[in-house]
């Protein structure tokens, strides 16, 4: 009874893991399927190997078909009688033939075709250097020019082959250069509609470029005695980058030879506060033939600060720059411009 419950036990136990385990990896886990695989696999080896072997018999059965071929050829031999050497050799030359119609491009068996006919043409060579030791040199010519014929052909089909595969490697090198030339002139096509889409969505109406000269040198206001424009022609170009559509022009200012009636040390430009005991600006009048296009204010914050302050400290004979943005819907007929500058006692 003991061993019944032990044997019970034990095929519970098998059955219960089988249970468990096809409920977590499913039934093609399971012990009759696991054995069905595993026989497809077994046929699957057995039948390659079946076909490497039908392979490599095969390839026995070509070299040894080759071999007895070559043996044969190679066995044929030349009397002194002139027709048994014709027909010796018009054998040999007809095998030679049947040989060189089988070597094609795509054909694999062409090693074997050639070993073939290298075999014939020394046998045939051999076939006409007897008929000139008999003194039969009609016949010799005759198949020497056979000869010099058949390798002709087979020349000039090994140069066709050649010339086949470069024919074949120059036209896929041209069509991949001619598909990245394409794919580059498509790319440049595509680059210069988006330039030019940007180009016209950035240009606006009127000139995109003046160029304009002081209408004076003189300064008006107070600052007009210690500076003046130097006198040249001043180009301005709208900043195409420019949201605003701006551009800026950069005027150069000499410092004369007056001293200074205040102290220079102690200075702020309009709009900055500071220590300072004075404020200082520059202004300048944008003119056309009719009247002012553009007027700022001297005491307007419409400058760079750190342009106005390095202004103040130039000595005497030198020169710098101030700069003042200018729309670019004023362009069109802008001519001349003057400068103003103001000078107040801080508060």
């Amino acid at each position: 009874m003991s061993k019944f419950k032990e044997s019970f036990g034990k095929e519970l136990g098998k059955n219960s893991a089988k249970f468990v385990s096809n409920k977590l990896f499913g039934k093609k886990w399971s012990t009759p399927n696991s054995l069905e695989l595993t026989i497809k696999k077994e046929e699957a080896k057995t039948k390659q190997l079946q076909q490497e072997q039908e392979y490599e018999k095969f390839e026995y059965e070509k070299k040894k078909d080759l071999d007895a071929k070559l043996a044969a050829i190679q066995e044929l031999v030349f009397t002194t009688d002139k027709n048994e050497i014709t027909n010796i050799i018009g054998k040999v030359i007809a095998t030679a033939t049947a040989a060189f119609s089988k070597i094609s491009y795509s054909n694999e068996d062409n090693e074997h075709q050639k070993a073939i006919i290298k075999s014939c043409i020394e046998k045939t060579e051999e076939g006409i250097y007897r008929l000139k030791s008999i003194n039969e040199n009609y016949d010799a010519d005759f198949y020497q020019k056979r000869l010099d014929q058949f390798k002709a052909e087979m020349l000039n089909k090994e140069q066709g082959k050649k010339k086949t595969t470069r024919i074949i490697v120059y036209t896929l090198l041209s069509a991949v250069v001619l598909f990245f030339l394409l794919a580059y002139i498509n790319k440049y096509r595509n680059e210069t509609k988006l330039n030019e889409y940007l180009s016209a969505a950035n240009t606006v109406k009127g000139a995109t470029s003046v160029t304009v000269k002081p209408k004076t040198t003189i300064i008006k206001g107070d600052l007009g005695e210690y500076f003046e424009v130097v006198d040249k022609e001043y180009q301005i170009n709208m900043d195409k980058e420019s949201f605003n559509k701006t551009g800026k022009i950069m005027v150069e200012l000499k410092r004369n030879g007056k001293d200074f009636a205040f102290n220079t040390h102690k200075l702020n430009p309009f709009g900055t506060n500071g220590s300072e005991d004075y404020h200082i600006g520059f202004g300048i009048e944008m003119l056309t033939d009719v009247g002012p296009a553009l007027v700022i204010d001297a005491t307007d914050y419409n400058y760079i600060p750190k342009e106005c302050i390095s202004i103040m400290k130039m000595k005497k004979g030198e020169t710098g720059y101030l700069s003042w943005d200018v729309e670019q819907t004023k362009f069109d007929g802008l001519k001349t411009f003057q400068l103003t500058s103001s000078i107040e006692k801080s508060h």
